[in-house]
């Protein structure tokens, strides 16, 4: 049986190469591929990353990812091996809460996969941060009580599945790696260097570098924190890399119809502020907004719809500590329009029947 070949791209000074080829001896993995583990525990180490995409090493059995994800625990910072089959979503939730680097064993066999979604979203970005939530405790004298409680569920976060997950929400959070078996190869684990190396450059990185080309959508946010770390050691053949398969996942949303969560919100929104403006009323609850979201199959907690209304230009109010979308004018509504990418001769027909794609929120 043979083995991986050595890797053919030098990335002058950085001493990289052997964790590379170690990723690519364990399972079943292209250089690219490699590269795009190991910058991401690169990712790990740094604590600035204000988005932080989910891996998902995805394929059939044998094709190495247990493997795979046991040379990325050698890597990454932290990290906690959690395998998630028959787990309910509080346990699932009680696992991830308060780490830095989870690496989950069979995501897609928990009891509710839909329902355990929502606590992998969280780590994708900052607002997984500070979650409450009560939790179930026994006293010493079996008494049963629920106490409120705070985590953080922002993280680092690397699945192992067979069946890829449905919901477009999630799909919008992972960098997937599929992985196919080649029955002609042995897979081994093999020892790395120590992670000084990721450590230092990890603390180097410009996490808020501009790179050539960057789009608002989240085909580019989940490669972005990775294409930052090959510009920052130099290897323009990554950044090629990069930015085909963001080419290629735009335009496989545009085919299968997949809409931004940022065009989900505005869609949403736009059609109550025009009939409340026909009625002169001032305001929409956001809790009505996130039940129509709902509805779509897209779930969003009030909080990153909030997030997105504000980024679309939309005034959020609080009267009553509940959060509102400020009704102006049809005027105000058509700069939120013009400014997400979308037609200027909008009009309440382009509302109802045509909700705002990826390419039409190409600006932010």
């Amino acid at each position: 049986m043979t083995t991986a070949t050595k890797v053919e791209t030098e990335i002058e000074g950085t001493n990289l190469e052997p964790c590379i080829e170690a990723l690519m001896g364990a399972g079943n993995l292209n250089e690219n591929q490699a590269k795009t583990l190991t910058y991401y525990s690169i990712m790990t180490w740094s604590e600035e990353p204000t988005i932080r995409p989910i891996i998902d090493l995805n394929g059939e059995s044998g094709t190495g990812k247990n493997g795979i994800m046991k040379q990325m625990a050698k890597l990454c910072r932290e990290p906690k091996w959690i395998n998630a089959r028959n787990a309910t979503p509080a346990q699932l939730r009680n696992q991830l809460a308060d780490t830095v680097t989870a690496l989950v064993e069979e995501a897609d066999k928990t009891t509710s996969p839909k329902e355990c979604e929502n606590w992998y979203q969280m780590r994708y970005e900052d607002t997984g941060q500070k979650v409450s939530y009560g939790r179930l405790h026994v006293t010493t004298k079996g008494k049963q009580l629920v106490r409120e409680e705070t985590h953080n569920h922002f993280g680092y976060t690397i699945l192992h599945t067979q069946n890829p997950f449905q919901s477009t929400e999630m799909d919008r959070r992972i960098l997937r790696i599929t992985i196919f078996k080649d029955s002609s190869r042995g897979y081994k684990i093999t020892d790395v260097p120590n992670s000084s190396v990721l450590v230092e450059i990890g603390l180097e990185v410009d996490w808020g570098k501009e790179i050539e080309g960057a789009l608002s959508n989240s085909a580019w946010d989940v490669w972005l924190p990775l294409m930052r770390v090959a510009d920052h050691i130099g290897d323009t053949t990554f950044l090629e890399y990069a930015k085909e398969q963001i080419r290629l996942k735009t335009e496989e949303d545009d085919l299968s119809k997949i809409y931004e969560p940022k065009g989900i919100v505005l869609s949403e929104i736009a059609l109550p502020y025009l009939s409340f403006l026909e009625n002169g009323q001032s305001r929409i609850a956001i809790t009505d907004i996130r039940g129509k979201i709902r509805d779509r199959d897209c779930l969003l907690v009030e909080r990153q719809i909030v997030r997105l209304a504000r980024e679309l230009g939309f005034t959020i109010i609080y009267p009553g500590n509940k959060a509102y979308v400020r009704v102006v004018s049809k005027e105000e509504l058509q700069g939120i329009f013009e400014k997400a990418g979308v037609s200027q001769n909008w009009d309440e027909s382009l509302i109802e029947t045509k909700p705002v794609a990826v390419s039409a929120l190409s600006a932010n």
